[in-house]
């Protein structure tokens, strides 16, 4: 046998072994190739070894990651949901930690979870960024000087943190998320909540509760937009009122969270 032929018949045993595992299936070509060494199991006892330990580890880094939905919804519930979500969403990525981007669109269709905790798919999508913005490298926070920040007018553009992102909830997710770690009582999740979320360091992300005045000005100026731009508030939307904008950009500075600012 050829080394390329070597090669192909490994691939074609290495993808049989996976979806055997994945979908719990084998096909009959697959058994006649299985020998465990040292005839202590069949065939089949070693597969099925594999079979429960795949499903076990995703569970597992579903639960890392899903950690507020887990607490919310129970052990048996949880584990539940997360074979449901396996069984149509097979890992494609050989870092466990990449595993569970699409529970947020899944949650969508559980209609009667989402009865009980409408929340849910927004908090999934939360908990995925936290968890994904954890990983990432972090940039360093600059300090502009004083006379680069008075600088700023109306044709200003502003530049921002990389790591900088926003979240409009239609539910007090944020304080369901804080909840996680405290006593087993839900906190009144009925009414909107807007944050910002950043980087600092290797260990440390920071979240900060807005108002929605202030996220409509900071969506905008994320997007390219002049300060002049910015300020103007959408039909029907609440008045940007002066304090608000103030408090917006006080924030912005003491958070080092402007990177650049691009004269007008």
């Amino acid at each position: 046998m050829t080394v390329n032929a070597f090669d192909s018949d490994l691939a074609q045993l290495q993808n049989q072994l996976a979806q055997a595992i994945v979908t719990g299936h084998e096909s009959p070509e697959l058994m006649q190739s299985l020998h465990p060494c040292g005839n202590f199991l069949s065939a089949t006892a070693a597969l099925n070894i594999y079979k429960g330990g795949y499903p076990a580890r995703l569970i597992d880094s579903l639960a890392s990651t899903y950690e507020a939905i887990h607490k919310i919804l129970g052990d048996e519930l949880f584990f539940i949901l997360c074979r449901r979500f396996i069984s149509t969403h097979p890992s494609q990525s050989y870092n466990l930690s990449d595993y569970g981007s699409q529970l947020s669109i899944f949650l969508e269709s559980e209609t009667m979870l989402k009865e009980k905790f409408p929340f849910l798919p927004e908090l999934a999508n939360f908990e995925w960024h936290f968890q994904h913005t954890f990983h990432l490298k972090p940039d360093p926070l600059i300090s502009l000087p004083e006379d680069r920040l008075r600088a700023v007018n109306g044709l200003s553009v502003l530049a921002f943190t990389p790591t900088l992102q926003l979240f409009s909830f239609t539910h007090a997710t944020y304080s369901v998320w804080k909840a996680r770690h405290g006593s087993d009582c839900l906190p009144n999740f009925r009414y909107r909540e807007f944050l910002l979320m950043y980087k600092v360091d290797s260990h440390l992300i920071k979240t900060l509760l807005i108002s929605e005045p202030q996220m409509q000005i900071l969506n905008r100026l994320m997007q390219g937009m002049t300060v002049e731009q910015s300020l103007v508030a959408d039909e029907g939307a609440e008045d940007l009122n002066e304090q608000a904008i103030t408090a917006l950009f006080s924030l912005l500075i003491s958070h080092h969270l402007i990177n650049e600012i691009k004269a007008g």
